[in-house]
């Protein structure tokens, strides 16, 4: 042995050296055990060897078995975010649609009946307040609007905006003044006349003469007289109406055929003067196309060139 080396006795722990401080669970092992031995001792039991070995043993056991390990906590890896337009994408498509939600649920979801009719009642108050708004069909007033050098005159009547762009080429002029005038307030268009005229799918013998105003214009009386026939129907005339008329001390009957259905503005019997409303032009009947058939039948049944007729008495 090595003079420098340490002795045995040198290595092992000296009986006087001090213990160890005990641990909380030595502590604790050792209060059982004293609480057991007294316990023992105050029943007057006493302890056996066994039972003394074991509470010895498990005081050593809790000396020399290691404290378990404590796991060490987890830290998550931030891996970096790929696809960050994939997920801007989801971001806007969710805003898109909570903002497509939102203005899609109706204002009066959130608002109970009370609320509902008590907005209605004041919607209709306030509609009062305002005044209604009326349509009339009879003239039509504007104000005078400037611009550029153009205007727009005030109060034309429905039968001049009717009959606008079509003065150029119509087939008479009217008097709005005279005892007797023409089926229509202004100058129209005049169509086939009266007589013999090479027709497919309508009459070949024309009794009367076609005006062209256009769907849906309005048809005067050509004199003062009474209303002989109102008929809303699809025969050979279609919607039509007969006025029976004193002119120079002769009946002269005029006939208004190829009228809308429910247009007219008579009924039979009742007295009309001239320039007064009969009805709207229309298709109805044998017809081709929107206009008036316009007959002139003398005594009340010879039918006469209604076009020649006219000119030669109209505007007087």
């Amino acid at each position: 042995m090595s003079p420098d080396s340490p002795s045995p006795a040198a290595s092992a722990s000296t009986p006087g050296e001090s213990a160890p401080p005990l641990s909380r669970r030595e502590t604790r092992e050792r209060e059982r055990a004293a609480a057991l031995a007294a316990e023992v001792a105050a029943e007057g039991v006493t302890a056996t060897a066994g039972e003394l070995r074991e509470a010895e043993r498990r005081i050593a056991a809790s000396r020399t078995t290691p404290p378990a390990p404590v796991a060490a906590p987890r830290v998550a890896t931030l891996r970096p975010v790929r696809g960050g337009r994939r997920l801007g994408g989801l971001v806007a498509v969710s805003f898109a649609a909570a903002i497509i939600a939102a203005t899609s649920v109706p204002a009066t979801s959130l608002l109970t009946a009370e609320d509902v009719q008590a907005q209605g009642l004041a919607s209709v108050a306030s509609a009062q307040e305002r005044g209604s708004q009326s349509f009339v069909t009879g003239e039509v007033s504007a104000e005078t609007v400037a611009r550029d050098g153009f205007g727009v005159q005030e109060k034309k009547t429905q039968t001049d905006i009717t009959a606008i762009g079509r003065t150029s080429d119509a087939g008479f002029t009217n008097d709005p003044n005279a005892s007797v005038q023409w089926p229509f307030a202004v100058g129209v268009p005049v169509g086939d006349r009266f007589g013999y005229r090479n027709c497919a799918g309508c009459s070949v013998n024309h009794g009367g003469t076609d005006f062209n105003p256009g769907d849906g214009s309005p048809i005067q009386s050509i004199a003062d007289g009474v209303v002989r026939t109102v008929i809303d129907g699809e025969g050979s005339l279609g919607v039509h109406v007969i006025v029976d008329h004193e002119i120079d001390g002769e009946l002269v009957s005029s006939v208004y055929a190829h009228m809308q259905h429910g247009s007219a503005a008579v009924s039979e019997g009742d007295p009309v003067k001239v320039g007064q409303l009969l009805g709207l032009v229309g298709t109805t009947g044998m017809s081709t196309g929107p206009h008036l058939h316009f007959e002139i039948r003398l005594d009340g049944t010879t039918k006469v060139d209604s076009y020649l007729w006219l000119k030669a008495n109209a505007n007087r």
